[in-house]
């Protein structure tokens, strides 16, 4: 499909749980473009706006604090402190690594 300007989620919906708003895909948080299709590169505590959209081709540059595929793992309880939505007592896990992927 060929996404341009001109497209409108009323015929086609939106993928990863995002909302459809007067023909605008709504995506939730780790999620962008036209459709939400795409995962996002960024920490967690930036604005969508500013996390761009991850190629799949490089892996994203991760800000201090987080790491994974798309930066959206935290690595200590201090840069997730703040999120929306975060519990008051935050329990990080450790990270393992299988070649250049996190999980």
């Amino acid at each position: 499909m060929n996404k341009t300007s001109c497209f409108d989620c009323r015929a086609t919906g939106c993928d990863n749980l995002g909302k459809c708003n007067f023909g605008v895909c709504q995506c939730l948080d780790g999620f962008g473009d036209l459709d939400c299709t795409k995962p996002l590169c960024g920490k967690l505590s930036d604005t969508p706006i500013n996390r761009p959209i991850s190629n799949l081709k490089d892996q994203c540059q991760c800000g201090d604090g987080f790491t994974g595929v798309h930066c959206n793992v935290c690595t200590n309880d201090d840069v997730c402190r703040f999120l929306p939505g975060a519990p008051l007592e935050i329990y990080v896990t450790k990270v393992q690594s299988f070649g250049n992927q996190s999980i």
